[in-house]
């Protein structure tokens, strides 16, 4: 389920499906500001769209407003591409509000919608208009936050900060993974705890395996959309005799021989303008001047949007593997020995690089690993060992080390969620505890999934852990003093509604003992 979507949203950008966000408006026109570009995005992705209206902004606003930046919104709703619907209708369709139902009613949906042809589903609803009792709204954040992970969904949930206080701002923002807030004229982007965008983890995974390819003994690199080249390995420089720097972004062609060069820049062109992969055979000057047969293989390569974004290719050394007469022609082959074998291995791991630069955009994550399933290897992206309390190197990297420190509690739960998602593939997603070396105990959320061969068969895990303690650690601090806020008012005696104007629903309440002393009157 690794997909990355545009949300129409600039300040936003892109992000992947079973992302979770709020948006704190002030005026019905920061609704139209977030959601029209939101849902214009979603219907030229090919995705359902759906919008429960709330009572601040209702069905024939809705649709006015979505007209002026979609001109032929009929047409869409029509071929029922885009439902507007009434909260009234979504939530209170059998008299009362039901969280369970509700859930399954949109997960109901969207199996609808993808057996329609449509990629997925992006949601917008404004929770409050389920009612008053803010740990409904605030419990049934908790179980989209748990769940949404998993489907081919995005969510805008949006509240108004008029009937918003100070502690449900600090629910909103704990149960989603962004939060959108208008300071002034300019839109603010706040990411909960652990959160970091996709792109800087993508870029992490990216400088990683590039420095990988350094190790190769054969020469990889690779070109921009613009088709020069933006990065050589060391094979490749100390293959030609050049300097770290040099060729980034020159033309690779005046290595080659003059006699070769029009045929491979028109195999290279012809190859890049398809976007299709390409193989060939040149004459290439080693740093000695001596000029060697290479056969080159290129493919196309995409960023984590899915669009293309150039070329990485490796060459490999063919001259005793191949006779030619004066002129360059009729080639005759003989057996290739293990350079080509090597240069396959080469292939596969830039197949690999592209699918687990996929894997790590779909979270943002304080460790990656990676486990090999032969070997019941893991490798830590990330000092595995600080977090844990050892010394540099002590924590094994083993699969059996890291069953070892997950809670009791937790780690039957978690082994049958793995278990599953090697079997059937469900996504992999779970909230549990593991132990440091000084026997307290962290709070970690985990998304991974396993990378399978042509077959099907799995042999390499790779995922993402994020850290919760420390919010975890804020939300019993807030239950604490909401407990003792609370004790205070029941100890009170009885309490006194407070409404600030006629009409609104209750913005707080005093105690009835409490009117002489703060002069509070009716």
């Amino acid at each position: 389920m690794v997909r990355i979507s545009n949300t129409g949203i600039d300040i936003l950008g892109y992000i992947p499906w079973g992302t979770h966000i709020c948006h704190f408006y002030q005026a019905k026109e920061d609704l139209v500001d977030i959601l029209v570009p939101y849902f214009k995005a979603g219907l030229e992705n090919n995705e359902f769209c759906l919008w429960v209206t709330s009572e601040d902004f209702g069905e024939e606003q809705v649709k006015f407003s979505m007209k002026e930046a979609i001109p032929n919104l009929d047409r869409y709703l029509r071929k029922g591409q885009m439902e507007v619907v009434p909260h009234t209708e979504w939530y209170f369709k059998d008299g009362a509000f039901e969280p369970e139902k509700t859930l399954t009613a949109w997960i109901n949906k969207l199996n609808q919608v993808l057996n329609k042809g449509y990629s997925g589903i992006r949601v917008t609803s404004s929770l409050a208009s389920i009612g008053s009792n803010w740990n409904n709204i605030s419990g049934f954040e908790e179980r989209i936050n748990d769940i949404i992970g998993k489907y081919r969904m995005t969510m805008v949930c949006t509240y108004s900060l008029v009937k918003c206080g100070a502690f449900e701002v600090i629910d909103v923002v704990r149960n989603h993974e962004f939060a959108l807030i208008k300071r002034g004229n300019e839109w603010e982007l706040i990411e909960s705890s652990g959160v970091r965008p996709v792109e800087e983890v993508v870029a992490k995974s990216r400088d990683f395996y590039l420095k990988f390819f350094d190790e190769y003994s054969f020469p990889v690199w690779r070109a921009g959309i613009d088709g020069k080249p933006d990065y050589v390995n060391k094979s490749w420089l100390s293959f030609t005799g050049s300097m770290a720097g040099q060729e980034i972004g020159d033309d690779c062609t005046e290595w080659i021989h003059p006699e070769d060069r029009n045929q491979y820049t028109k195999t290279y062109l012809d190859a890049f303008k398809a976007r299709k992969p390409y193989e060939t055979e040149y004459r290439l000057r080693r740093y000695d001047g001596e000029y060697r047969w290479m056969m080159e293989f290129g493919r196309p390569i995409s960023d984590l949007y899915g669009r293309f974004a150039g070329y990485i290719g490796t060459c490999c050394d063919i001259t005793e593997c191949n006779t030619r007469n004066g002129n360059g022609d009729d080639m005759v082959t003989v057996e290739v020995g293990p350079d080509v074998a090597e240069q396959k291995q080469v292939e596969d791991a830039l197949h690999q690089l592209e699918e687990r630069f996929r894997i790590a955009a779909e979270s943002a994550s304080d460790l990656i690993y990676e486990w090999d399933l032969s070997s019941d290897t893991l490798e830590w992206f990330g000092n595995i060992d600080e977090r844990l309390g050892y010394a540099s190197g002590e924590f094994p990297r083993t699969l059996d080390a890291w069953k070892k420190i997950i809670h009791p509690a937790d780690y039957n739960r978690v082994m049958a969620a793995m278990e599953r998602h090697l079997k059937t593939q469900e996504p992999f997603f779970e909230e549990y505890r593991v132990k440091r070396k000084d026997g307290t105990f962290l709070h970690w959320k985990v998304r991974g999934t396993a990378i399978r061969d042509e077959q099907g068969n799995p042999y390499k895990w790779i995922g993402v852990n994020t850290d919760l303690s420390e919010l975890k650690f804020v939300e019993e601090e807030l239950k604490k003093e909401r407990d003792f806020i609370s004790a205070i008012f029941h100890t009170a005696g009885p309490l006194v509604v407070v409404r600030p104007s006629v009409g609104e629903k209750p913005a707080s309440a005093i105690p009835a003992s409490k009117k002489l002393v703060t002069g509070w009157k009716r």
